[in-house]
């Protein structure tokens, strides 16, 4: 008599699904010393790393050779959690590309270097989580604030480049100019592989509002004593007022 009894097919699990899972549990370790990390912020951030060159093959092994054994034999979880966003990227990519056999690797490797997080962040008595939580905390302003950081680069770099010779007229003027390079770029970056990233918005009608404010004088900021923004220096700098002051660096 035959045996009519087959064993159950064991399908692997699907790329994305497994990446989604890997996320959840990074982002479920870090609530242990971080609350409000922005899990998807640092790995838009990684990616761009990876496209410009920062991050190469070198500062990997490099990061490798660090992550290994820290002082005390306590693993570095900042480190590994770079290791980590590095590699599902990574794996991202080559899933695009079809490579699946180098992106299910790079899986594997983004696994284990969660795995290292998760343990120096549970297992090791010299880990200070209530420390580490004092150290890294922010505030819900600065957190939005480093939202905007690329897109803050972006106009900065646009100010200069796209400067009349005779300099700019005013904020409002200055922004008709970049506005068009300004939203290419920013839609450039939010074809991100891990979801719309966080910042300027184009379709928002808040968008002209608030580029156009980055380039002025904040009043409000000078009674509290704080520093003015980057981009309104750089806009100061190159705007026609200052570039016929002879006392203006530029």
């Amino acid at each position: 008599m035959s045996n009519t009894n087959t064993p159950e097919t064991i399908e692997p699990n699907d790329l994305n699904s497994e990446i989604t899972k890997l996320c959840g549990h990074i982002q479920i370790a870090l609530l242990q010393v971080e609350e409000k990390y922005d899990l998807e912020l640092h790995l838009e951030k990684t990616r761009l790393e990876i496209l410009s060159g920062a991050i190469n093959r070198k500062s990997v092994e490099d990061e490798y050779n660090f992550n290994l054994i820290n002082e005390g034999g306590v693993a570095n979880y900042r480190s590994a959690l770079r290791l980590c966003s590095i590699f599902i990227s990574l794996a991202k990519t080559a899933q695009d590309e079809k490579r699946l056999d180098a992106a299910w690797s790079f899986v594997c490797k983004a696994n284990y270097q969660a795995g290292i997080m998760r343990g120096a962040l549970t297992k090791y008595k010299t880990v200070d989580a209530e420390e580490i939580r004092k150290k890294t905390a922010k505030s819900g302003g600065e957190k939005k604030a480093e939202r905007y950081t690329v897109d803050k680069q972006e106009v900065i770099r646009l100010i200069r480049e796209k400067m009349p010779e005779e300099g700019w007229e005013s904020p409002e003027s200055c922004f008709e100019a970049i506005r068009d390079d300004l939203i290419e770029s920013i839609n450039k970056r939010s074809s991100s592989k891990f979801g719309p990233r966080p910042g300027l918005n184009p379709k928002k009608l808040s968008f002209r509002k608030t580029v156009t404010q980055w380039l002025k004088f904040d009043v409000k900021k000078m009674r509290e004593e704080k520093p003015q923004s980057e981009t309104y220096f750089e806009f100061d700098k190159h705007s026609k007022q200052r570039l016929y002051d002879p006392n203006n660096p530029l």
